[in-house]
């Protein structure tokens, strides 16, 4: 409603790269258990079928790798930080010695870990 006719509009998200990685791999599957398989931790909503309903013209899509360097705390925030992940009890104990587990693991010299994603695009111009 704020965007002009003839306007552009771009989404961007972040998909975890849930194969390729072992350090994504890994986070992706603790996160998963600890979640209960939670649908929001694994469900991405493309809105281009949102938009093609709305008559928007779509622009080609485009996609990007993209990673998030964390250290021990940062891991340990990032995960706590889903909606979806539990926050307090058993499986939020799981779920924090398995962030400890991955961290020592994967990490590099520097003390980080990386998780990696494919950022997608999808760009629109508004009808009018």
């Amino acid at each position: 409603r704020v965007l002009r006719a003839d306007g552009r509009l771009a989404v961007m998200w972040n998909e975890r790269e849930r194969v390729q990685d072992p350090t994504t791999a890994e986070y992706s599957r603790l996160m998963r258990e600890a979640s209960g398989d939670h649908p929001a931790d694994r469900a991405y909503d493309d809105p281009t079928p949102l938009l093609l309903a709305a008559g928007w013209r779509l622009e080609p899509p485009g996609a990007f790798a993209n990673a998030q360097a964390l250290d021990r705390e940062g891991l340990l925030r990032r995960a706590q930080s889903a909606s979806y992940a539990p926050k307090e009890g058993p499986a939020a104990e799981r779920l924090a010695r398995g962030l400890e587990a991955i961290h020592a693991r994967f990490a590099g010299p520097d003390g980080r870990v990386w998780l990696c994603y494919a950022t997608r695009i999808v760009a629109a111009r508004r009808p009018g």
